[in-house]
């Protein structure tokens, strides 16, 4: 009651007993009381006094239906008077307070508390709920507040910090679209939209220490391998979240880092411009993976990734695959062809540099003349598989696209939602694969004949070869 008093029925509300704890100041408003989840007697309670000008927390237990109360305040502040105490449901022990400046936490069922602040304005902190692996705070006057993600404490200990790196095993994560960019005005900002792994480090790794993360599945196939930030990058010190943060913070105390569940993108090549620019990987089929965080390639700490399927969506695992594999082999297909684009490029700029090098010379008249010829051949090449006009992002409302562009439009296509490619699709893929390697096939053998011939022919000139890239 907001009198001080405690009363508990067993039956259902026919009798009452009295068990207010003893230590609780007369007239004492009794704000919140919370069941102990691991122990039928178990309970909590935050009063306040601040009425009275009594700052002081208030926070007691019980494991006995109130016959015996302990207080359990020690680590929170004489002024910070208490409002609200909640349990989590799955480690035992660990502990939330709402006070008049913020959130506290125990992990030893109250014997000790510290402030849970994080970037949380100081603030009255009116209720919490723990629920779905978030904590809510309800504050006066701040709004909403939300803690994401209490995996990784509901893993913490003492010990963790004095081990040199700790990798917590990280929440599933649900594979869910990518949502629209909008202006978020007042509105709150969602949790990332991947799934996010967090490590402590003792101590800040210096910029010459390697630290590395590598995802790969359960057969030990990579995915993904990430490295650490630039050292100008370095000097953060809090957790960031970015929407492309695809690098290892790596300073002292708790760093996260959010994998997007992604594949890896297709290879660009320099001053590529496309219409249809998406070439991100695609998502991983829901299941589990792994993750090894290493620090110099020797300590190594591995974890098990899981990804759950969108629960809105009615699609069986073998159509979630066949949408990985299509989009996935364009993804190849694609970096097939921009490789072979740029050893295009490589190989006519040394066709270019040596006819410069014989420009006027009549005794190179005819090597001049093989390798304007393998250039324009070189260019044919390229201009059927890339629209080489191409500048900016409007520009191929001038000038048609090519092969790759058409190509990545299907893999865009067929990207959107949680489903297998349709007939359509399967039909302009396989159309627009056999006219690429119509032409990388036509790439191959001039660079390993035609070219091998002429460089047979500058040798015998004294001039250098055309190195030719694989």
């Amino acid at each position: 009651s907001d009198d001080g008093l405690l009363h508990i029925t067993r039956d259902g509300g026919e009798s009452w007993k009295a068990v207010t704890p003893r230590g609780l100041p007369n007239e004492i408003q009794i704000n919140s009381i919370e069941a102990h989840p691991f122990e039928p007697g178990g309970l909590y309670l935050a009063a306040t006094a601040y009425k009275n000008d009594d700052f002081r927390p208030y926070l007691f237990k019980t494991t006995d239906y109130g016959r015996s109360w302990k207080e359990i305040t020690d680590g929170i502040p004489d002024q910070q008077f208490t409002r609200v105490i909640r349990s989590d449901s799955e480690r035992r022990g660990l502990l939330f307070a709402g006070t008049e400046g913020g959130v506290y936490v125990s992990f030893d069922d109250g014997a000790n508390w510290q402030p849970l602040q994080l970037n949380l304005p100081f603030v009255p902190v009116t209720d919490l709920a723990v629920k779905q692996g978030n904590l809510i705070a309800a504050t006066q006057g701040r709004g909403y507040w939300i803690f994401n993600d209490l995996a990784w404490l509901r893993q913490y200990e003492n010990k963790v910090l004095d081990r040199a790196v700790h990798l917590f095993s990280p929440s599933p994560a649900w594979r869910l679209p990518n949502g629209v960019a909008e202006n978020p005005g007042n509105r709150g900002t969602n949790p990332a939209n991947g799934l996010v792994l967090y490590y402590w480090l003792k101590e800040p790794l210096t910029t010459k220490t390697a630290l590395g993360l590598v995802i790969h599945d359960l057969d030990g196939n990579r995915i993904r391998s990430f490295t650490r930030k630039p050292e100008k990058e370095d000097k953060e010190t809090k957790p960031q979240l970015s929407e492309d943060n695809r690098k290892l913070t790596a300073h002292a105390g708790l760093n996260a880092f959010e994998w997007d569940m992604r594949y890896p993108g297709v290879e660009r090549f320099e001053k590529l411009v496309l219409w249809n620019d998406s070439l991100e990987g695609p998502k991983a089929v829901p299941g589990t993976y792994r993750a090894t965080l290493t620090v110099d390639g020797g300590q190594a700490q591995t974890v098990a990734l899981e990804i759950l399927p969108d629960p809105r969506v009615e699609t069986s695992a073998a159509d979630l695959q066949a949408q990985f594999d299509f989009t996935w082999d364009i993804n190849r297909k694609l970096t097939e062809t921009h490789r072979a684009i740029t050893r295009i490029r490589d190989t006519r700029a040394q066709l270019e540099a040596l006819q410069e090098r014989v420009e006027g010379q009549d005794q190179y008249r005819v090597l001049a003349e093989a390798a304007t010829d393998l250039n324009d051949r070189l260019t044919g090449i390229e201009e059927t598989l890339y629209q080489t006009r191409l500048e900016a992002p409007q520009d191929p409302l001038n000038f048609p696209i090519r092969l790759n562009d058409k190509l990545a439009g299907v893999m865009r296509a067929a990207s959107f939602g949680d489903h297998p490619p349709t007939r359509a699709l399967v039909a302009v893929r396989n159309e627009l694969v056999t006219l690429i390697d119509a032409e990388l096939e036509k790439l191959d053998s001039l660079l390993d004949s035609d070219i091998a011939s002429f460089n047979q022919a500058i040798h015998r000139e004294g001039l250098p070869a055309v190195a030719v890239t694989k």
